[in-house]
Order: C-alpha cells, then sequence, then structure tokens
C-alpha cells in the first residue's frame, strides 16, 4: 500500500520525490489545463465545436466621468492597438476629431464614405475598448460625415502674379521698367 507523508512517496518499494515547491491555488489553475470536458469530448465526437458560454453581465456598472484629454488620449491608444492589417484606417483614426457630445456620448467626425463604411464595422469594438478604458459603461459612439469639401485652389498665371506683387509693392513695377525688364 502506498503511503504518503507529502515529501516522499513509497510505492512498491521505490521512494519518489514529490515536489512541494508548486502548491495548486487560485492564481496558477484554469479549467483547460484541469483536462477536458465531457461535453467537449461528445462535441468532438459528434464533430461539433464545443459550445462557449459567454460571461454573465457585470454586476458592478462603471459611470466615472473623463474629460476630452482623457477621450483624445485612450482614443490614440486604442488606434495603436488595431492590427497591421488595418494600420491605414488606425493612422487616419488617429486625425479624426474626437470630442465629447452630451456626455457620456462621444461625437467623431469621418473624412469620407471609405472610413464611415470601416467606423460603422467596427464601431461596438471601439465602444467596447473605450468602455473599457475610461471605466464608463453607458458610453456611445456618434459618428458624423465630415462635409467640409477641399477647395481646390486655382494656379495663378505669370501676369496674375506680377499684378498681385505690383499692387503690394509698386517699386517693383518700377525697378522692371527701369531695368527694362520683360515678362517672361
Amino acid at each position: 500500500m502506498p503511503r504518503c507523508d507529502g515529501r516522499r512517496a513509497e510505492l512498491n518499494g521505490q521512494r519518489s520525490t514529490v515536489n512541494t515547491a508548486i502548491k495548486p491555488t487560485a492564481q496558477n489553475i484554469s479549467l483547460s489545463t484541469l483536462g477536458t470536458s465531457t461535453k467537449a469530448i461528445k462535441a468532438r465526437l459528434e464533430g461539433k465545436k464545443p459550445v462557449v458560454v459567454a460571461p454573465s453581465e457585470p454586476t458592478e456598472k462603471h459611470s466615472e466621468p473623463f474629460t476630452n484629454e482623457d477621450l483624445h488620449l485612450k482614443w490614440i491608444e486604442m488606434c495603436d492597438l488595431i492590427p497591421a492589417g488595418d494600420r491605414a484606417h488606425a493612422e487616419r483614426m488617429k486625425l479624426m476629431s474626437v470630442k465629447i457630445g452630451n456626455f457620456p456620448e462621444i461625437n467623431i467626425a469621418v473624412a469620407n464614405k471609405i472610413m464611415m463604411k470601416y467606423m460603422l464595422q467596427q464601431k461596438s469594438r471601439f465602444e467596447a475598448t473605450l468602455r473599457q478604458t475610461l471605466k464608463n459603461d453607458d458610453l456611445t459612439i456618434v459618428y458624423t460625415q465630415d462635409d467640409n469639401k477641399v477647395t481646390k485652389t486655382k494656379g495663378y498665371t505669370t501676369t496674375e502674379i506680377w499684378k498681385m506683387m505690383t499692387d503690394e509693392n509698386p517699386a517693383i513695377a518700377k525697378l522692371r521698367s527701369t531695368l527694362h525688364l520683360e515678362l517672361s
């Protein structure tokens, strides 16, 4: 019959030492390290994936206030965590105008339709991340498309440039006539 005193075990006349340095605690034990559940085994035999139960709602809601500075800092941090495949979107997101609207609503001005489509696809992820980092479960994101059209400036001809320069400084016209210069 085996005898165990916590340090040495004797089985069939052989002695072996038991490692007592690692004691099971709540920190170093997880269900995935203990083995496979019978549900997972049955599901694997039937060719189904095991059902993962979502964690229940947190019992305590967070509603901490935050400032525009906090929001901007956490927005940039979130953009830095976006995977490499979406790096171009993340860099554009860093340049977006992110402000607190009607607290805890966040207003984000999106530059164009392509970014708007991406932002709407990722809205739930962004809200979840900001709720966690800003510790406010009531936070919502509202996107608005920034319709500030870029005004195209017309290039000036050399004659128009000369006219503007002489209007600002008539001495230039006098210098031109004194030196008999021509406008090319």
